[in-house]
């Protein structure tokens, strides 16, 4: 399963919350959600399944590319 284009996605904004974590707005192009709505066969937009594939695939990718710097670092 993968998108037709890519997207680019934009911090738009950074709130701090009391308790440490943090509230990250984005921007995103037209066109992104739609594309995530057929990809996933939502009938509509689904923030909370958006948010959670979101941090699924940011753990992801930080996961991959901290082991490659960890490796390329004791090279």
């Amino acid at each position: 399963m993968s998108m037709s284009r890519e997207y680019r996605i934009k911090v738009a904004e950074i709130i701090d919350n009391p308790d440490g974590s943090a509230k990250v707005i984005f921007d995103i192009e037209d066109g992104f959600e739609e594309e995530i709505i057929k990809m996933h066969g939502w009938e509509k937009w689904e923030q909370e399944k958006f948010e959670q594939l979101f941090i699924s695939a940011l753990r992801n990718y930080l996961d991959v590319h901290s082991s490659k710097n960890l490796t390329d670092s004791k090279g």
